[in-house]
């Protein structure tokens, strides 16, 4: 079992807690914004309300290193705030989805594309825009190396290189306060078991391991 306490955007995942004043799915996304903006990255989403329901199309995080000449994005997919009608916001996961990891140097982009499993997660978030609570569980997580890219759009050989990783339950308890002009995030979370499978197979040549 392993338990880490710090700060983390990952603490804006959440699960059941009550309620202690009115917070809407649209005070949760922008709070969101604005704790990415203070960390020196961007999220960006195409966002449609739907009576209780903020759906988030398209997550993507962006990472500019200026130093480098290197932008890195982490496209999401999709995820639904969803009013609970008593103060309180739900963050919904879809089960299954693909996220996709772009990193651009130099005019070149490659991409890792990686498939991710949500199973049984629990997720809500309370209080007000000025002093959020996070309470997330998850009962496992998978994530599986789909494809590799290559800048100029090659993929890697078939068999060359496959990686999986499981781990949960997890479980994040954690909350976002905000005073004045500054916004602060703590989270203590324990991720359960952790198992992986890392293989490389390269057909030119007698080296592989795993």
């Amino acid at each position: 079992m392993k338990t880490f306490t710090g700060v983390s955007v990952l603490a804006l995942c959440a699960a059941t807690t009550p309620a202690f004043a009115e917070l809407s799915p649209q005070q949760v996304w922008d709070e969101i914004n604005a704790y990415a903006e203070i960390q020196g990255y961007a999220i960006t989403a195409v966002t449609e309300q739907s009576g209780d329901t903020l759906r988030l199309s398209d997550v993507t995080y962006v990472i500019q290193i200026p130093e480098e000449e290197m932008d890195i994005s982490v496209m999401m997919g999709d995820l639904d705030l969803i009013g609970n009608g008593d103060g309180s916001v739900t963050m919904d996961f879809p089960d299954q989805s693909q996220m996709i990891v772009e990193i651009s140097e130099g005019g070149e982009a490659g991409q890792i594309l990686i498939d991710m499993g949500i199973m049984n997660d629990v997720t809500a978030i309370s209080g007000s825009p000025e002093n959020m609570i996070f309470d997330y569980t998850i009962e496992k997580m998978t994530l599986a190396l789909s494809d590799v890219i290559e800048p100029g759009g090659d993929s890697l050989p078939e068999g060359m290189l496959s990686a999986n990783i499981a781990l949960g339950p997890i479980a994040v308890i954690g909350g976002m306060q905000r005073m004045a002009d500054m916004l602060s995030a703590t989270q203590n979370a324990t991720y359960g078991d952790l198992s992986y499978n890392v293989a490389f197979n390269d057909p030119d040549s007698e080296d592989a391991g795993s």
